[in-house]
């Protein structure tokens, strides 16, 4: 599968389902659900924007927003993050100033496995390293599941993505 088959499949709006499972903690996991949306930016760029509600351990809620620029580079895709709070769901587009502020996280080199297209990558935050697991499920399904693991953090964070359908 190319990497316009890959930016196309993603392209568009998804369901979010997360688990945060906290080693360090022996208690109830938070969850989050909420929206993901993926704004093809050219043709070697893909913006990921996602809105979702927190639900506490403690009964609480809160709103948490993130965002992900994907890029073309060689054999791989990279993904970036931003240290900025923005919201890119209005203009769907990044400017330079936001591109000069991207932090590489992951390196991901799919590998075809059963039906399947996964990748696995490792990024150090400090002393905290960030395993993730990007698996393309189908054209209507996908996860990403980070195992942050050091001395700050022990924990799995499991999303799964489902494509909103629109009405036909």
């Amino acid at each position: 599968m190319t990497f316009d088959n890959i930016f196309n499949l993603l392209n568009g709006s998804w369901s979010i389902s997360r688990q945060i499972i906290n080693y360090k903690e022996r208690q109830r996991s938070p969850t989050a659900t909420g929206t993901a949306v993926f704004h093809r930016q050219s043709n070697t760029a893909s913006l990921l924007h996602e809105n979702v509600t927190v639900d506490w351990a403690n009964g609480s809620t809160s709103l948490a927003t993130k965002s992900y620029l994907f890029e073309k580079n060689d054999n791989s895709l990279l993904q970036y993050r931003f240290d900025i709070p923005i919201n890119l769901l209005k203009t769907k587009q990044l400017d330079q100033t936001i591109m000069s502020e991207k932090i590489l996280m992951h390196r991901l080199l799919f590998h075809k496995n059963k039906s399947t297209l996964h990748s696995d990558s490792l990024h150090y935050c400090g002393m905290d390293k960030y395993k993730l697991s990007f698996k393309i499920l189908s054209q209507d399904n996908f996860l990403m599941n980070y195992h942050i693991h050091g001395p700050f953090k022990n924990c799995y964070i499991n999303t799964v993505y489902t494509r909103i359908l629109k009405d036909t």
